[in-house]
């Protein structure tokens, strides 16, 4: 055999040896497209590390399957990946992002609890109970009763919410109350309830006072049902007093 023949011999060699290293390289496992069924190269999966895989599944269930080309993507989250590193590098990139936003979250929201407090400290909110009932009931005040007033289109039923409300010597208020689940679905807000208060008659100092919130124009979803099955405990009250007015003609005000 002639020198150069040796030579290319051990190329040839060479380039085998590193396109049969290449296919068994989990990195470069090629994702599936459109779909977010991994079964193809979970043989693959299965040689990379426990962090790295659920990297891997964390960016695919993000993605969904789909793969966008680079100049059509989202430049903060970007699903281009087509290999197994690819989706490992972006997965990682996404998690540090997220983890920033939690933080800046987590600071404002402590910053909001410390404004709120001293109005908190001022007015508490309970809830009372979750209902089902026709509109025009929902329109008396709790404890009432005397007959509904039938308001016409207002006979289906609706959600109604029964907060108390407990304060010292508030004379008016505004504010809102959410709540929130405390198991909420990915795909979704988490807020079960959302309700307004702008009470101007003087509330009694250290009684409490019930109040029904209702939207009576909307009728009861499966979605209502269950909430109102829901038990008390996977629900959290997030009490927002916006403005308080006192017996003295003192103030306190929250500004978002």
């Amino acid at each position: 055999m002639t020198r150069s023949r040796f030579i290319t011999a051990l190329i040839l060699v060479a380039l085998a040896i590193s396109g049969s290293m290449a296919l068994r390289n989990p990195y470069r496992a090629q994702l599936p497209v459109g779909s977010t069924d991994l079964s193809a190269i979970q043989a693959k999966l299965d040689k990379l590390p426990k962090n790295e895989r659920a990297l891997v599944y964390g960016y695919v269930k993000r993605s969904r399957g789909d793969v966008l080309p680079p100049q059509f993507a989202d430049p903060d989250e970007p699903l281009t990946a087509r290999t197994v590193g690819e989706a490992i590098a972006l997965q990682r990139k996404f998690l540090v992002r997220l983890a920033e936003q939690e933080k800046k979250m987590e600071a404002r929201s402590a910053e909001r609890d410390a404004a709120l407090a001293p109005l908190r400290e001022a007015v508490s909110v309970d809830l009372v109970r979750r209902e089902i009932m026709p509109a025009s009931e929902a329109q008396q005040a709790p404890g009432d009763r005397g007959s509904a007033k039938r308001a016409q289109g207002n006979e289906h039923d609706v959600v109604v919410t029964t907060y108390r409300l407990e304060n010292l010597t508030i004379r008016s208020l505004e504010a809102t109350v959410n709540l929130r689940k405390v198991h909420p679905r990915e795909d979704e807000l988490g807020i079960a309830d959302h309700c307004y208060f702008n009470r101007s008659e003087a509330l009694e100092p250290g009684a409490p006072v019930e109040v029904r919130c209702a939207d009576l124009r909307k009728g009861v979803s499966e979605e209502d049902r269950d909430f109102v099955a829901m038990p008390g405990s996977e629900l959290l009250i997030d009490w927002e007093p916006k403005h308080l007015r006192f017996g003295d003609g003192s103030e306190l005000e929250y500004r978002n």
